[in-house]
């Protein structure tokens, strides 16, 4: 059974125009190496990614856990820059506790996220444009990785299982 966020249609669905407007093609900085980048500046792991329009420009929001708190970054899809790098500790000091409790053991897991955006890229032939870190409770430390992949005809949904880097279900 899994338990805890549920997936939520990403922000990004609002803005199906941009999409269509604009190519994935065009985006220069992909969810992988967004990950690689937030990653290195807070020496944490990536828990969620979602591609964002902030001001017409494209950014990929990158949450990450980093033992004891969750830190969120704007990583900007052109360049690669961090345009903005938030500590959740301050007045959302709860919500980071919870998600200090619901990431208990992740630090564990053998396969990162930026080698299950791999694996669900390669299955599918498409770009990843969200990532979410699911916790299988009734499974002790059981970590999934669900990512959403965009290519020119659909979208697809990949489960990655983080112990073993398989991919447990496609749609």
């Amino acid at each position: 059974m899994l338990v805890g966020l549920s997936l939520t249609v990403p922000s990004f669905a609002v803005d199906d125009e941009f999409f269509e407007s604009k190519s994935l093609d065009t985006i220069k900085v992909s969810l992988g190496q967004a990950i690689e980048i937030a990653e290195r500046d807070s020496r944490g792991k990536a828990v969620k990614v979602e591609l964002d329009i902030e001001h017409n420009h494209a950014v990929w929001e990158v949450k990450i856990f980093d033992g004891t708190s969750l830190l969120e970054y704007e990583v900007n899809a052109e360049s690669g820059q961090i345009a903005k790098r938030d500590d959740e500790r301050g007045p959302e000091w709860v919500y980071s506790s919870v998600m200090a409790m619901r990431f208990k053991d992740f630090e564990a897991v053998k396969t990162s996220a930026i080698e299950a955006v791999a694996a669900a890229e390669q299955r599918t032939a498409a770009k990843a444009i969200f990532l979410e870190v699911e916790r299988e409770y009734g499974r002790i430390g059981q970590f999934e990785y669900e990512i959403i992949l965009s290519s020119k005809s659909k979208r697809h949904w990949v489960r990655v299982d983080a112990a073993t880097g398989h991919i447990d279900s496609t749609q």
